[in-house]
């Protein structure tokens, strides 16, 4: 259960369709969310940190890379997937219809 809840913690999701379900997880669970979208769904240049009651969080001082910042979304998800091969860390890659 540590572990399951360790790998959930750091759970990272470049699919917007999801954002209710996370919210949720969140929200039941008490966790922190950090919102690195904007709402045309591209990458923020800054996260957002919110608590699970919706007030903002100043404790936590998230970083994006500058590779990711300000760019869309898709493009965004090839750069995250190449750096991860690049790694020797990607099993696979699945692409939905």
């Amino acid at each position: 259960m540590l572990l399951a809840m360790q790998l959930y913690l750091y759970l990272v999701s470049l699919i917007l369709e999801h954002t209710s379900v996370f919210y949720c997880n969140f929200y039941l669970h008490n966790l922190l969310m950090i919102n690195i979208f904007t709402h045309q769904g591209d990458i923020r240049a800054v996260p957002e940190c919110i608590n699970s009651n919706g007030s903002d969080n100043t404790e936590v001082k998230p970083e994006i890379p500058e590779r990711y910042k300000k760019i869309e979304r898709f493009a965004a998800r090839r750069l995250i997937v190449q750096d991860i091969e690049a790694l020797d860390l990607l099993d696979a890659v699945e692409e939905k219809a």
